[in-house]
């Protein structure tokens, strides 16, 4: 388990850009005016796969939890028992054993037909995983498996995928950050933690690992790998390992 480290100013960065990503969500829930439709496997799937995805990265966060509570409260307008039934759900799914797959695949069969429903879903896990400002890697493979699930590609984590590969993050006075960053590390990692790094990066975003996921997964894998090439290379000759 693995968060992507951020420098200060890709950190300011994207919590611009989540203030900007907000703000368009907020509009778009302006536009609907019925209530989320929630039957019962639907009711359970929806935390359920809420459940999964704040376990992905090993334990739970606070902010997580506040973001989901408030939604809870302020945009499906649950009562007290609903709220309770929600929370109770939220913390068996932590340690069940049944996927965050099964849990995607049965709420898009029930509610095939309202994709507003569906693309919502995403726009949450999605605000959920970047709640404290990171994007594990294990929450992201699970955003991607669920819009792949949902066929739902007009959502918050592409646009966010969009404006990240257009911003240059700032350096010094060379590439270095750069390269780290692309490894998941700082400046301070020693060769013996960007080959682990670089081997773990490899595993994961390599194209025969990721097709199952979708076509656009694995586009954003193959421009992952050249970043990820592309950085061990520089670091490999510049720090002569």
């Amino acid at each position: 388990m693995e968060t992507i480290q951020i420098n200060i100013s890709l950190a300011i960065f994207i919590i611009i850009l989540l203030m900007s990503l907000a703000a368009d969500y907020e509009n778009k829930k302006k536009e609907r005016n019925e209530r989320l439709p929630f039957s019962n496997n639907t009711f359970s799937d929806f935390f359920s796969m809420l459940a999964k995805l704040c376990k992905a990265d090993g334990f739970v966060k606070k902010e997580e939890i506040r973001l989901i509570t408030q939604y809870m409260k302020e945009e499906l307008k649950l009562n007290q028992y609903e709220q309770q039934e929600a929370i109770s759900i939220f913390n068996k799914a932590k340690n069940s054993n049944s996927s965050f797959e099964f849990h995607a695949k049965r709420l898009k069969r029930e509610n095939k037909e309202n994709t507003l429903f569906l693309n919502e879903v995403i726009e949450l896990l999605f605000f959920v995983a970047v709640e404290d400002s990171h994007l594990s890697r294990e929450e992201e493979v699970l955003i991607i498996e669920a819009i792949n699930i949902f066929e739902v590609h007009d959502n918050a984590y592409f646009r966010y995928k969009e404006a990240e590969a257009e911003k240059e993050p700032e350096n010094d006075n060379a590439p270095d950050g750069r390269y780290f960053l692309s490894l998941g590390l700082t400046k301070a990692a020693d060769p013996s933690e960007i080959k682990r790094s670089y081997r773990k990066l490899v595993k994961q975003y390599h194209p025969d690992n990721v097709q199952h996921l979708g076509v656009e997964f694995l586009a954003l894998a193959e421009q992952k790998m050249k970043e990820i090439n592309e950085a061990y290379n520089y670091l490999k000759e510049k720090l002569d390992f």
